[in-house]
């Protein structure tokens, strides 16, 4: 029975390999730089999070970050850690909506590029972008 899975597991390594080299190579032929292309380990981890998802229910919420700044022992407030950016997979699938984000004014936006301060956040993603009259980086971070 261990050679049965041992050889399971081989054969869907291979498969996701082969389609790494896939993907690398039709984004290579529409042009986009080396940087913009997913390395064998982000590929893996994204399909893994795609097939993760996929099983969850989208009702799930993440839990919100607090209001106030956490603080240390000496009672001075701590850097707040940044949220990981979600998975290429989850930033194009799902219910995307912008919300006013009143408690996180002084976050930054995270599409990249941009480092301007904003109030509004997706609801789906729980990150800080921009969406102005010059500038929307809502749409171009989740068209990427």
């Amino acid at each position: 029975m261990l050679h049965n899975s041992a050889t399971f597991c081989h054969m869907f390594d291979l498969a996701l390999v082969n389609s790494w080299i896939q993907y690398r190579e039709d984004r290579q032929q529409i042009g986009c730089r080396p940087k913009e292309i997913m390395q064998l380990l982000a590929f893996k981890l994204d399909v893994a999070e795609s097939l993760i998802s996929d099983c969850e229910s989208e009702d799930a919420e993440s839990e919100p970050e607090p209001e106030s700044e956490p603080e240390d022992e000496a009672g001075q407030a701590r850097k707040r850690k940044s949220t990981p950016l979600p998975s290429v997979h989850k930033r194009v699938k799902g219910t995307h909506l912008p919300e006013m984000d009143l408690a996180t004014y002084s976050s930054r936006c995270r599409n990249p590029g941009c480092s301007q301060r904003r109030k509004i956040r997706c609801t789906f993603c729980n990150v800080p972008l921009c969406l102005t009259a010059t500038r929307n980086c809502f749409k171009d971070f989740h068209n990427t």
